[in-house]
């Protein structure tokens, strides 16, 4: 749990970061290969990450805000690694970002739409890309992600509506992510879930299509397993 003294605290470390980050600027140009509207773009995006984080500071704690604030430090950082796709830190931040605004947010409504969004990007980065170094540790993390993510899909879709949007998009996240475990309660849970996401779609939806496929998918592993 981050409160705010102890969120106002990480902006030191994040501008020590920056610092070393600077300081090897035009290596990173190099490494990366940016052209001058991404290198343009990715100072407008510090100098606008320092000066949310600077009226962080001003701000009542769970205002609104400070929630408004704390979501655009969120998706910067979002916007400042999808530009430097080695930039896992940011995602970190990101994701720290959200969990704190999900703590604090009491509007039911923009809640939800953070809820989803957060366990979104808890299992984006849970998921084992080609490349990536296995190891025991990525493994417990991964599956940590996985988990929370999980968490935060159940939490969203008792706040959500069924005539909501996003209703069928958490039931279809929720379904994948209990797929993807290797309890068997789960994967069982996760093919009802689908079941039901698919149900949420009107015939011929490409939303309807997608979790069909994932539904179908799902019960073939269970049978062959």
């Amino acid at each position: 749990m981050m409160h705010k003294t102890l969120l106002l605290k990480t902006i030191t470390t994040y501008r020590k970061r920056k610092d070393f980050s600077e300081h090897n600027f035009s290596a990173n140009i190099m490494t990366t290969k940016m052209n001058k509207y991404e290198t343009d773009l990715l100072q407008e995006i510090d100098e606008r990450i320092d000066s949310c984080r600077n009226a962080l500071i001003d701000l009542p704690e769970g205002s609104d805000g400070y929630l408004d604030t704390l979501e655009k430090i969120g998706k910067l950082h979002m916007d400042r690694f999808k530009l430097l796709s080695d930039s896992h830190q940011d995602r970190n931040e990101a994701i720290d970002i959200y969990r704190e605004f999900c703590r604090l947010c009491s509007n039911s409504e923009r809640r939800l739409s953070m809820l989803h969004q957060f366990a979104g990007i808890l299992q984006e980065r849970g998921t084992f890309s080609e490349g990536k170094v296995f190891t025991a540790s990525i493994y417990r993390t991964a599956v940590d992600d996985f988990d929370e993510a999980l968490s935060v899909e159940r939490e969203a879709i008792s706040i959500c509506e069924l005539d909501n949007n996003l209703y069928g998009h958490i039931l279809g996240r929720m379904g994948t992510l209990l797929l993807s475990t290797s309890r068997l309660p789960d994967k069982r849970e996760g093919i009802e879930t689908l079941r039901l996401a698919v149900q949420a779609w009107p015939s011929g939806n490409l939303n309807k299509l997608e979790y069909l496929n994932k539904l179908a998918g799902g019960l073939y592993r269970l049978i062959v397993k």
